[in-house]
């Protein structure tokens, strides 16, 4: 479940900070590797993209951006 959660938070964060078309500054300091150690971070922000539980600030946006990204993506293929 772990490497799962990792997967998802990485490809997220990836995708929020690669798309061009929603770019925000918002992540640009954000320590990915700081937050991927602390188990209860990976479990907030993954129960957050998963809506299982609330969400931070940071979090929601990461949601919003990640989400639009991956529609825009699946348009592009189709």
């Amino acid at each position: 479940m772990q490497v799962l959660t990792l997967v998802v938070l990485v490809g997220c964060a990836a995708t929020a900070v690669l798309s061009a078309d929603t770019y925000t500054t918002q992540f640009d300091n954000i320590d990915l590797e700081a937050i991927l150690k602390n188990e209860k971070l990976v479990d907030n922000y993954t129960k957050c993209l998963m809506d299982e539980g609330p969400c931070t600030n940071e979090g929601r946006t990461l949601k919003k951006i990640a989400s639009r990204r991956f529609e825009n993506r699946l348009r592009q293929v189709h």
